[in-house]
């Protein structure tokens, strides 16, 4: 026996050293090293680097930088206010953060408002759906 396959042979089983996962992007259902699970920073585990690679661009297309949610805002909503309907002159315009967390600029938090609007929903004179109703 040539010395060089005692470098390819298992002690023990060697599908004892896999552990089944589910891919944290599509849901499949993949084997991994259990020796190779405390690589990831994250903590998630995808099936393929392609999947890997949708996850990171999916998360930047729904996470915007602090500096440009407000560029962000008006490239995806209508440049009129969500309550009051405003348009008159857009550079007077304000985003919202809906949920009040400055950090959380995803698109979904954000609401372009009229600065008279905003002053009242800051103010916590009156909620958005209170506002929605007037």
């Amino acid at each position: 026996m040539p010395s060089s396959a005692n470098q390819y042979s298992f002690i023990g089983c060697p599908k004892c050293k896999y552990t089944t996962l589910k891919c944290d992007y599509c849901g499949k259902e993949f084997e991994r090293l259990k020796s190779d699970l405390n690589d990831s920073k994250s903590g998630l585990h995808f099936c393929s680097k392609e999947c890997g690679n949708r996850y990171k661009n999916d998360l930047v297309k729904n996470t915007i930088n602090s500096s440009d949610y407000r560029r962000n805002a008006f490239e995806h909503y209508e440049h009129k206010c969500a309550i009051c309907g405003y348009d008159e002159d857009e550079r007077v315009l304000e985003v919202h953060h809906i949920d009040e967390n400055r950090q959380n600029n995803h698109i979904d938090n954000l609401i372009i408002l009229c600065p008279i609007c905003h002053k009242k929903l800051t103010l916590h004179l009156y909620t958005l759906n209170e506002l929605k109703n007037i």
